[in-house]
């Protein structure tokens, strides 16, 4: 049986060990893969088709903070592409250290970008083993 073209991305992108995150132009997750929903111990059920906002950004004890203005410095322009490493707190859990490296969807130079993707390696560097 033949993969089409998104079956296969989907799958690629499935099998990777660290967390790939897809958000379209309007702030809503259009896909998390499972490494993603691991790292940020979230379900992909619960987050795609959500506004970003809406998961990380819109809680009341404003603990993901360092995640809000890793967001805002790249949509506003401040960096197209940014890598940080920040305190994340889960909605259960305890904090934890995750590396956000957080880009815009750009395909033309002279183009608006299409989204933003956010790339969360399985652990920081300094704890890989």
């Amino acid at each position: 049986m033949e993969m089409n073209q998104k079956e296969l991305t989907s799958e690629i992108l499935d099998s990777m060990c660290d967390g790939i995150i897809s958000i379209n132009k309007t702030g809503e997750i259009v896909y998390a893969n499972d490494a993603a929903c691991a790292i940020l111990e979230l379900q992909a059920k619960n987050i795609v088709n959500e506004s970003l906002l809406s998961i990380f950004l819109d809680r009341e004890d404003n603990k993901n903070d360092q995640i809000s203005q890793l967001f805002i410095d790249v949509v506003q322009n401040k960096a197209k592409i940014k890598k940080q490493l920040v305190s994340y707190f889960p909605q259960k859990g305890k904090e934890r250290k995750i590396e956000i490296t957080l880009s815009k969807n750009i395909s033309d130079v002279d183009s608006e970008p299409s989204g933003l993707l956010c790339l969360c390696p399985m652990s920081p560097k300094g704890n890989r083993m």
